[in-house]
């Protein structure tokens, strides 16, 4: 069985930061994170934390679920 950090898992990050013309360093400098954090996250190699998913999210401008679609907000 692979853990969270080395399964590939469903992450549109990669593609709506191309199609928003958002580089991954911007990312990492906008929460306060390193460029070799984002990139497994992007890459789909690596679940962020919580509180980091959410940041990236903000710093995009898109819902968490749109980023990462089989993670949905509880009701």
């Amino acid at each position: 069985m692979q853990s969270l950090k080395t399964a590939n898992v469903n992450c549109r990050l990669k593609l709506i930061l191309k199609e928003k013309g958002i580089t991954q360093e911007s990312v990492a400098e906008g929460i306060g994170a390193r460029i070799s954090q984002i990139n497994p996250i992007a890459n789909g190699k690596q679940l962020p934390r919580v509180d980091r998913a959410v940041k990236i999210a903000r710093f995009v401008g898109v819902p968490v679920e749109e980023i990462w679609p089989l993670w949905q907000p509880a009701a």
